[in-house]
């Protein structure tokens, strides 16, 4: 019995101690790597919302010509 409260203390303990570990990291500044790999993933993010925008131009463009051209043909 004393057994199973002893286990069962230590890990109350040791679910405290990593909540207490995990808000003391989550308070630290940030480092120049974790700036720099933001700046990345901005980056990142904008350039596939800018090449999305460019791919549904693209589309109008082609559905644009292609009403054209069936007009000069008839």
């Amino acid at each position: 019995m004393k057994n199973k409260i002893g286990i069962i203390v230590g890990a109350v303990a040791g679910v405290v101690a990593c909540g207490v570990v995990y808000m003391v990291k989550k308070q630290q500044p940030q480092t120049p790597f974790d700036e720099v790999n933001d700046i990345r993933t901005r980056y990142s993010d904008r350039l596939d919302a800018e090449t999305e925008l460019e791919e549904n131009n693209m589309i109008s463009e082609g559905g644009v010509s292609s009403l054209q051209y069936e007009e000069k043909i008839k």
